[in-house]
């Protein structure tokens, strides 16, 4: 089973270097139509939240990729286990399957 990739067309996903190094990664490149988020709404909804709850907020400057994926795990540790979700009825992700699985 492969890797897919979603996204938007910003240039920075189409760029030459960046597909070049997604297909010798062995990862599938996706993209939605131009100028529809709506193709891909969750995402882009998670991708915004993301943004502004980690990144914007930081108070030290990455230095490398493994700053990234720290910020990135721990964001993610959150928005599964902590973060609200208004589409979940005010549950976390964790809490709602939780409260599924046991109903």
């Amino acid at each position: 089973m492969g890797l897919d990739f979603h996204s938007d067309q910003g240039i920075h996903y189409t760029n030459k270097d960046y597909t070049g190094l997604l297909k010798d990664l062995g990862i599938k490149q996706s993209m939605s139509r131009k100028g529809n988020c709506w193709d891909n709404a969750k995402a882009e909804s998670f991708f915004s939240h993301y943004k502004c709850e980690a990144i914007y907020l930081m108070t030290k400057k990455m230095e490398d990729i493994n700053d990234v994926v720290q910020i990135t795990e721990e964001y993610m540790d959150y928005y599964i286990n902590d973060r609200p979700q208004k589409s979940l009825g005010g549950l976390s992700p964790s809490a709602y399957k939780n409260t599924y699985l046991n109903s």
